[in-house]
């Protein structure tokens, strides 16, 4: 699948998974008039779910700005299962309900453009609503990708039964991020630093995510499975034990724990990716199963035993 901006073989090119011909992208509406390729999302979103799995993830999210708000939204919709949240900053749908207009980038010829978009809060924002949360993060006055849009997004997301979360950008950081020429005029449509790398950012976007990190339901199932079975050397050794050997002292029962606790503990303690992962097994610390002041004792009982 050809990557965007490059274009394809047959002169197709891509906003992310929507592809769109030169015609289409007439007066750049491309993204009204194009169409989606369940191709280019099926390789980018079977990708993420092998990778998430090879490295053990606990959490998985999508997370993009403007046309990766957009791309966000499509990998989301598409795959909703392997993503825990979707952030979307100054992203935008496919069509709008924005009118064309001379101090606008983001309209579209109506009700085409509009019939567009509701297609798109019918269908694929249906599909978007099966992940666990949702945060849109937009400027108010942001004359590139439309407030409006991104608004009904949200609100669709609700009316589906899904979980989502709107943060505008005030206007005074609309355009907060460093001019890169001479002159820019003012869209509204520069406040990435301001919701993902400032120090700002903290409170507009990472830690609303974290406590809908913390509430998801951890993906690791495996942990769970390796306790209610016996352990098993994950690699062939003569002597050491399987990595995160345990005392015998320790008991059974306290291997089993409620299911919100394994949560919890899963947020809190990344989980050793030795365990699933076929590697050299190592030999933990050995365990004391008596204090230390018994030590000489036992010295002194086995010594007298041998004389």
């Amino acid at each position: 699948v050809p990557m965007s901006p490059k274009a394809g073989r047959d002169g197709r090119r891509f906003f992310w998974g929507q592809s769109y011909t030169k015609a289409e992208n007439k007066n750049g509406l491309g993204y009204i008039y194009g169409n989606f390729e369940p191709e280019f999302l099926q390789a980018v979103t079977s990708r993420v779910q092998e990778t998430s799995r090879e490295v053990c993830a606990e959490r998985v999210v999508v997370a993009g700005y403007s046309m990766g708000g957009f791309g966000a939204y499509q990998l989301g919709f598409f795959a909703p299962e392997i993503f825990d949240a979707v952030v979307s900053v100054a992203g935008y749908g496919r069509g709008t309900l924005e009118a064309l207009s001379a101090n606008s980038a983001c309209g579209g010829p109506q009700p085409e453009s509009g019939n567009v978009f509701r297609a798109f809060l019918a269908e694929e924002v249906k599909s978007l609503a099966a992940v666990p949360a949702i945060f849109v993060v937009h400027a108010r006055n942001d004359a590139v990708s439309s407030f409006r849009d991104a608004s009904e997004i949200v609100r669709a997301v609700r009316e589906h039964g899904g979980r989502a979360e709107l943060v505008m950008v005030p206007d005074e950081a609309a355009d907060s991020d460093p001019k890169r020429g001479r002159r820019r005029s003012k869209l509204g449509h520069h406040y990435f630093n301001f919701a993902l790398l400032h120090d700002t950012s903290e409170d507009v976007t990472w830690a609303s995510l974290r406590r809908a990190l913390i509430e998801a339901p951890c993906r690791l199932e495996l942990e769970e499975e390796q306790l209610e079975q016996p352990e098993k050397p994950i690699a062939p050794c003569n002597s050491k034990p399987p990595y995160k050997a345990r005392p015998q002292s320790v008991k059974q029962e306290q291997l089993q724990q409620p299911q919100q606790q394994q949560q919890q503990q899963h947020v809190t303690q990344p989980f050793p990716l030795q365990h699933l992962q076929h590697r050299p097994a190592q030999r933990p610390p050995a365990a004391r199963e008596k204090p230390c002041s018994t030590l000489p004792q036992e010295q002194n009982q086995q010594q007298q035993q041998q004389r």
